[in-house]
C-alpha cells in the first residue's frame, strides 16, 4: 500500500531589489517635481538658460527624495534616496561629454561612410581630398600586423608560465613563489585608492564641484560672435 504524500511547493525566485511599479512611478513623480520647480525658479529669477535648469533640477531631485524617504521610511532610507539621486546624476553628467562626441562624429562622420572605406588606402589620396575617397584599408592591416605580433610573443610564453607554476614546478619554483607573495605583501593596498573606498560621498562631492566650475569657467571665458576660423575641407 502506498502513501500518497503532498508535494513541496517550490517558492518562485523573488528579486527583492527590483524596484516595483509603484517605486518607478514615485521616482518618475520626483523627476517632474525637480524639473516643474526649477523651471518656476529660472522664471521668477534672473537665473536663465539652461545651465542653471539643470544645476536646479539636480538640486530639487535630491532635497525631493530625501524628503520622499524620511516621511515614507525614515532617516535611512532618505539617505539612500539623496545618494542614489546624487550618483544618477553623476552617471548622467558623466554621459553627457560621451553623448556629445558620438552625435558629432555620426552627424559629421556618416557621409565618409562608403564601400571603399575598407578595401582602399590613402596612398594615392591628401587631407584635402573629398571625404569619399580613401579609405582605413592601411590602418585595419597595420592594426591586425600589431595584434597579430604581440598575440604570437604572449599568448606562448603566458600558457608555458602557467603551466611551469602550476604542474612543473622546478628548480625556480620556489624563488618564484616567494616574489609573488612579497608582490602580493607590498602592493596588496594603494593608500589614495583605499582612502577613496573609504570616503566615497566625498570624492563624488568633490567631482560635482569641479565639473561644475568647470562649466562655470568655460561659460565665463571671452567669446568672439564673429571668430575667423578656417575649417580644413576632408
Amino acid at each position: 500500500m502506498s502513501i500518497n504524500t503532498p508535494e513541496k511547493k517550490i517558492p518562485t525566485p523573488q528579486k527583492p531589489w527590483k524596484p516595483s511599479v509603484a517605486e518607478r512611478s514615485q521616482s518618475i513623480a520626483v523627476g517632474v517635481l525637480a524639473a516643474l520647480a526649477s523651471i518656476a525658479v529660472v522664471a521668477l529669477t534672473p537665473m536663465k538658460g539652461l545651465l542653471p535648469f539643470l544645476i536646479l533640477s539636480g538640486i530639487f531631485a535630491i532635497v525631493i527624495g530625501y524628503l520622499k524617504g524620511l516621511i515614507g521610511r525614515g532617516s535611512t532610507t532618505a539617505k539612500n534616496n539623496a545618494v542614489g539621486v546624487f550618483l544618477g546624476l553623476g552617471m548622467a553628467i558623466a554621459l553627457i561629454p560621451i553623448a556629445s562626441i558620438l552625435h558629432t562624429t555620426i552627424s559629421r562622420g556618416y557621409k565618409g561612410l562608403h564601400w571603399g572605406l575598407w578595401v582602399d588606402d590613402m596612398s594615392l589620396n591628401t587631407s584635402t581630398d573629398p571625404i569619399a575617397e580613401g579609405g582605413l584599408y592601411h590602418a585595419l592591416v597595420g592594426t591586425l600586423i600589431m595584434v597579430s605580433i604581440a598575440l604570437v610573443i604572449a599568448l606562448p610564453l603566458g600558457i608555458l608560465t602557467a603551466v611551469y607554476l602550476t604542474e612543473i614546478k622546478g628548480q625556480l619554483y620556489s624563488t618564484d613563489e616567494e616574489l609573488f607573495r612579497s608582490m602580493k605583501d607590498v602592493f596588496k593596498e594603494f593608500k589614495p585608492s583605499s582612502w577613496s573606498i573609504d570616503n566615497k560621498t566625498t570624492i563624488f562631492i568633490v567631482t560635482v564641484i569641479i565639473t561644475l566650475a568647470g562649466m562655470m569657467a568655460y561659460n565665463g571665458l571671452p567669446k568672439e560672435n564673429f571668430p575667423d576660423i578656417s575649417l580644413p575641407q576632408i
